[in-house]
């Protein structure tokens, strides 16, 4: 009868299109990408950080 709840969170990068071409990115940026991404991962947050930082993501939305 236990409820378990948890957070998933994806993370994406994307690399615009420059003149509606694709931009050239080296391995390094793309290895340091996915070293971020990795730190992020493995960061412990609490639910009052999360839902901070939902409330930010949010606020954004409407000043643009």
């Amino acid at each position: 009868d236990d409820i378990y709840f948890f957070i998933v969170r994806r993370e994406v990068v994307v690399f615009p299109l420059l003149d509606g071409e694709f931009q050239p990115v080296t391995v390094e940026y793309i290895q340091e990408c996915i070293a971020e991404a990795e730190e992020v991962r493995t960061t412990g947050y609490s639910i009052e950080e999360v839902i901070k930082k939902r409330d930010e993501y949010w606020a954004s939305l409407e000043e643009n």
